[in-house]
C-alpha cells in the first residue's frame, strides 16, 4: 500500500518552526517546491522534513520560550 501522504497548512507549519509564511514559501521554492505564499496552502510531509531541519534553531528558540 502507497504511503499516505500526510498535508499541513502553512500557518500551521509557521507558528511550530517559529518563522513567517513567506519565509517557508521562498525556502521551499529555493529547494524546487512551488506553493503558494497563503496561510491556507497546504504542504506535503516531505516539504515539512526538509523545512523542519532548515529552520530546526528557529524551532527550538520557539520551544525554550
Amino acid at each position: 500500500m502507497a504511503e499516505e501522504k500526510i498535508m499541513m497548512r502553512l500557518s500551521q507549519v509557521a507558528r511550530q518552526l517559529n518563522v513567517g509564511t513567506a519565509t517557508i514559501q521562498e525556502a521551499l521554492a529555493a529547494k524546487g517546491y512551488k506553493v503558494e505564499n497563503s496561510p491556507n496552502a497546504k504542504i506535503t510531509s516531505e516539504q515539512y522534513e526538509v523545512l523542519a531541519k532548515e529552520f530546526k534553531g528557529s524551532a527550538s528558540d520557539n520551544n525554550k520560550a
